[in-house]
């Protein structure tokens, strides 16, 4: 009995174990710090416009750009919640699944070749090109995309093998069409359709002619090319009248090759050739780059030590999960139509972004672009090694190297969105403390990007999402300007406060003025989140010399009676903006310098007390600032002195702003103290 059952087991074991497999391969290279993960980049539009759970705000928000992906918002979104965890195991899994249902497509295209297809489904679920997984919220979208268009061509293949043809068919146009509709990142591969259908007929009906197999292939066809049809109809048609802007992916080389066909035939070839020599060579040598050897690193190590061990429990696993290959004879051709379906396919994903000048090479953004091109690309490798190394034990070692190459660059890769969502974390908590509440129309602005991966509007959308401001569907309550970026050192010099700001985006809007600006400066690395203000105009830099000037203008145009008084803390969302650190120096720091902007010399010195009983101290000395001036307004002298020395003694370069702290005390020519303390800083 139990002989039956474990040979029963191995003969279906790739059909029962390797989903399973797949699955715990990529749960490992994305999802092994999944609790401590974020929102990032695009993700911040959607986090803002949840808080209002309602269709309509998707829609309108969506409707200049991709009416249609709304859709997903409206179905995972109550399903999902504000969670990051659950869109990462969203996403994941729809990519999981895509790959799955290709997989079981291309079994019954070419059943010498499962084993293969197996190892293209881990390369493809691996491919280090694209390192934006993490971005969950955003690449929902992609990822379900990703899986109609799979389901749509499993369907199509299914189709020939059921007695249920119709019904398949049905299914396959209908997830054709949805997946174009909602997004076009697919739509150039529908070109592998009537390729897919021809061999798949030659499989099936090998005994019929060539004109029979091609008429046949067209009849089959035809439903899918019809709803390509609607799509083009929908993209160049209604999508321009509905578009704010209708020029933004717009085929420009396409429309330059009808004056000039040479010279952007060329650029054209180019665009390709670049891409194509990236995403099928370059991206593989990642873990080979200097920085990867960095052995000090406990996250190198770890990642390095875990993709061995992945590598080789698969390597392992292999005659258990992986379909095993019978030796191919001269007459097969299957390795030989993998290889030009996967070359067909990378040309295929990728013309649709090079008609459009762009690449996935250029831009901090761009490998986005490879989504398409990578089935093309890990289908092209994986038919090379299968056809030029016939020995399965030398394919597999082939295969669990490229795994190896491609593990580490994920783990590394989410180790840094984990501790880009602290430092985001620690942003949004220190801003809600510092500033609780503030007037309807402040604009906050700071020289750069207070961290990376997220664009200018990211921050913005999760300041009113902070605040709980706003409805979604118009006007924008308060934002956020990055300075450096969008105005530049000498227009914030020039600027006035009556100088008008706004900022769009799609259906939502800000408009103020400077007079409601407030500056921010924040470098986790030297301190707690500034305020800027008159207290702070001496204080030595926390970023380079360039972005300094920029902070001196900020300051000069800063407004902190923008921000309100209360007298209760600003309620957030945790599961956005993290658990409270209310044990750390800058939460005390934050509400001393909130109430020091109110004179509320008393609390400054509570929180202080406070701060001392856990042992805490600040990074910078400018973060004594709100203790010296308590401790001077309630006339403890000696307190005031001995923080001041301390403040100097950590941080270098310190004595212009103690002194204009002492200079701006009442009575200060009265007070002996005083005229000590500017005597020992030098004070002019």
């Amino acid at each position: 009995m139990l002989k039956k059952l474990l040979t029963s087991l191995k003969k279906h074991s790739s059909i029962l174990l390797f989903p399973a497999l797949l699955l715990g391969v990529m749960l490992v290279a994305y999802a092994i710090f999944l609790f401590r993960m974020g929102f990032y980049w695009d993700d911040w539009q959607a986090v803002y416009l949840f808080q209002f759970k309602s269709p309509l705000v998707y829609w309108n928000y969506f409707l200049g750009d991709r009416p249609i992906s709304a859709w997903t918002y409206i179905f995972f979104q109550p399903l999902l919640g504000t969670q990051a965890w659950h869109w990462q195991l969203a996403t994941l899994f729809n990519r999981w699944l895509g790959i799955l249902l290709l997989c079981a497509a291309f079994w019954r295209i070419w059943p010498s070749r499962k084993s293969t297809i197996q190892w293209m489904s881990l390369l493809l679920a691996l491919y280090p090109g694209f390192s934006q997984q993490n971005i969950a919220v955003a690449y929902h979208q992609h990822f379900t995309t990703f899986a109609l268009f799979a389901f749509s061509i499993y369907g199509m293949v299914r189709a020939q093998q059921s007695q249920y043809a119709w019904r398949w068919h049905l299914l396959a146009v209908a997830c054709a069409l949805l997946h174009m509709l909602t997004m076009e990142y697919f739509v150039g591969l529908e070109g592998l359709r009537p390729v897919l259908i021809y061999l798949l007929l030659s499989t099936t009906l090998p005994t019929t002619s060539l004109k029979t197999r091609l008429l046949s292939t067209l009849k089959i066809w035809l439903p899918y090319a019809g709803a390509l049809i609607v799509f083009a109809g929908y993209r160049f048609l209604i999508y321009p009248a509905i578009s704010m802007n209708p020029e933004m992916n717009a085929p420009s080389v396409l429309i330059q090759m009808l004056s000039q066909p040479l010279s952007a035939g060329l650029h054209l070839l180019e665009l390709s050739l670049q891409d194509v020599s990236a995403m099928t060579l370059q991206v593989w040598l990642k873990v080979l780059q200097p920085d990867a050897f960095q052995l000090s690193n406990k996250v190198v190590l770890f990642s390095l030590g875990l993709a061995l061990l992945i590598a080789l429990g698969v390597y392992l696993s292999r005659k258990w999960i992986f379909e095993p290959e019978t030796v191919p004879t001269q007459a097969d051709k299957s390795a030989r139509q993998m290889l030009l379906v996967g070359m067909l396919a990378i040309l295929l994903g990728g013309l649709p972004v090079w008609i459009t000048d762009r690449q996935s090479i250029v831009g901090l953004w761009s490998d986005r672009f490879t989504l398409a091109p990578m089935l093309g690309v890990c289908l092209t490798l994986a038919a090379l090694i299968s056809g030029l190394v016939q020995s399965e034990q030398k394919r597999s070692l082939v295969f669990t190297g490229l795994l190896i190459l491609s593990l580490p660059v994920h783990i590394q890769t989410a180790n840094k969105y984990r501790l880009n969502t602290e430092i985001q974390q620690d942003f949004y908590q220190q801003l809600a403390w510092r500033a609780p509440q503030v007037k309807t129309g402040t604009a906050f602005a700071s020289s750069g990007l207070p961290f990376s991966y997220v664009g200018d509007y990211a921050v913005g959308f999760g300041i009113n999402t902070l605040f709980h401001v706003g409805d979604g569907l118009g006007k924008l309550p308060v934002w956020w300007f990055n300075a450096g970026r969008q105005w530049g050192i000498d227009a914030t010099l020039d600027m006035s406060s009556e100088a008008a700001l706004s900022y769009d985006l799609r259906n939502l809007k800000y408009e103020g003025a400077a007079a409601d600006l407030v500056g921010l400066i924040y470098n986790p690395s030297r301190g707690c989140l500034r305020v800027m203000d008159e207290v702070y105009t001496l204080a030595p830099p926390m970023d380079d010399f360039k972005m300094h000037e920029l902070n001196t203008a900020l300051a000069a145009l800063s407004h902190p009676e923008q921000i309100l008084p209360s007298t209760k803390e600003l309620s957030f969302s945790m599961a956005v903006f993290g658990q409270p650190q209310t044990q750390s120096w800058c939460y005390f720091y934050e509400k001393a310098d909130l109430a020091r902007q109110f004179e509320d010399w008393s609390a400054v010195t509570d929180l202080y007390q406070q701060s001392q009983a856990l042992q805490l101290s600040p990074q910078h000395g400018a973060e004594y600032a709100p203790f010296i001036l308590a401790a001077a307004h309630q006339q403890d002298w000696e307190q005031a002195a001995g923080l001041t020395r301390e403040s100097a003694a950590l941080t270098p370069d310190m004595e212009p702003m103690l002194c204009s702290l002492w200079k701006s005390l009442p009575d200060a020519g009265q007070v002996t103290d005083v005229d000590e303390m500017r005597t020992e800083l030098n004070c002019q």
